[in-house]
């Protein structure tokens, strides 16, 4: 399976100085601001992948400071999948082939279904999927 990279965060203390940076100085618009606008923010940047900052401190929340501990670098890449089928089956592939994840796959208080893991280099990736609404 070929894993579409197609996001890249920036792990930041204060998400509101981050895009006030990014939407004064780099010129982004913002598509998604997180509820409370200090949690997370996704911009429009004109390229073909997402750029999103996310604070640090909410993911020790709810990830957990030991998990966070393996993290070396302020930079989280992300893989979409459409759906949680192949979300799941992403994650046990991976599981497999060794990746040593710091979370489980599970649905997020942040709308999504996902797992966390950090690779050789201390990178911290996040395989996830939107969690589908009842209708």
């Amino acid at each position: 399976m070929i894993y579409n990279h197609n996001c890249l965060g920036l792990l930041v203390d204060d998400v509101p100085a981050a895009v006030d940076f990014y939407t004064n100085v780099m010129g982004y618009g913002v598509h998604e601001l997180n509820h409370d606008g200090v949690t997370f923010t996704e911009f429009v940047t004109g390229g073909p992948a997402v750029l999103f900052v996310w604070r640090w401190s909410h993911l020790e929340e709810h990830l957990g400071k030991e998990a966070m501990s393996r993290v070396k670098h302020r930079v989280q890449s992300a893989i979409y999948f459409d759906t949680v089928e192949e979300l799941e089956h992403a994650y046990l592939q991976l599981k497999a082939a060794g990746i040593d994840f710091i979370t489980e796959l599970k649905d997020w208080v942040w709308n999504a279904r996902g797992a966390y893991f950090v690779d050789d280099e201390g990178y911290m990736w996040e395989l996830y999927s939107g969690i589908p609404h009842p209708a």
